[in-house]
């Protein structure tokens, strides 16, 4: 398990990078997540459109536009009913959560987060999600059928991430840590589970790196009420933490 020390010097590496580069593709959860956050109760045409632009650019520059993934066949209007989905009041309690807190329900907090997770996933299967399988079996001319494929833990994990920031991002180098700190790498509620006792165990050097974190993403993003939740200092510090072992 790792120390209070190497967890504060893998934030300190992924935070220097982000004091470095002011164009950081680090720094595109600060503008995603500032921009939900305060227009999330205006559910007007204008404004899903403005807030899906900013998360189909964060997802962009997190690798889901890449050859091979769905997102690329899209423009960022498909994700305008995404934003519906996810500012419904039900998920309010969702935003910038405290994983630590022991006040926390931790039931409703995993029941919560796998209701949207379905709502989210119900959308992307109805519209995009699906291949071709042949029966090689059979040379009848119907032989082709469609079947629906379940959508990755990263997808759903950015969007979370960068919105909520209610969970990290569930990519390699985030579940590669995750696993070697002894935490389940796939996203359901055993996962979610684990990021709660996690959060509790470490409290006290997670409370001190948000306090360092948060005063310098303020600083640097000229936004003064952006707030790095829990999960996206553990998305960071898994990160880092899976680049090295890699």
């Amino acid at each position: 398990m790792l120390t209070g020390k190497q967890m504060q010097d893998y934030i300190d590496k992924f935070m220097d990078i982000y004091r470095k580069d002011k164009n950081s593709r680090y720094r595109s959860y600060d503008h995603v997540h500032c921009v939900y956050l305060k227009n999330r109760q205006d559910n007007s045409p204008a404004t899903l459109d403005y807030v899906a632009l900013h998360l189909f650019a964060f997802l962009g520059s997190w690798g889901m536009l890449c050859r091979g993934a769905f997102l690329l066949q899209k423009d960022y209007r498909f994700l305008v009913p995404v934003v519906e989905i996810l500012n419904k009041p039900k998920y309010d309690g969702l935003c910038d959560i405290v994983l630590m807190d022991e006040n926390l329900d931790k039931t409703w907090y995993k029941t919560t987060v796998m209701e949207l997770i379905r709502e989210l996933k119900d959308y992307f299967k109805s519209q995009t999600y699906f291949k071709i399988q042949k029966d090689k079996n059979s040379n009848a001319a119907n032989n082709v059928s469609y079947s629906v494929k379940d959508v990755h833990d990263t997808v759903i994990g950015k969007i979370l991430l960068a919105t909520f920031g209610c969970i990290p991002a569930y990519d390699k180098y985030v579940v590669a840590g995750m696993k070697t700190e002894g935490l389940c790498g796939t996203l359901g509620k055993r996962s979610l589970s684990d990021l709660v006792d996690y959060s509790r165990t470490h409290a006290s050097i997670v409370k001190q790196i948000m306090t360092s974190v948060n005063a310098d993403v303020q600083r640097e993003s000229g936004c003064s009420t952006l707030i790095y939740p829990v999960a996206k200092i553990l998305d960071m510090l898994f990160w880092e933490y899976g680049y090295d072992i890699l």
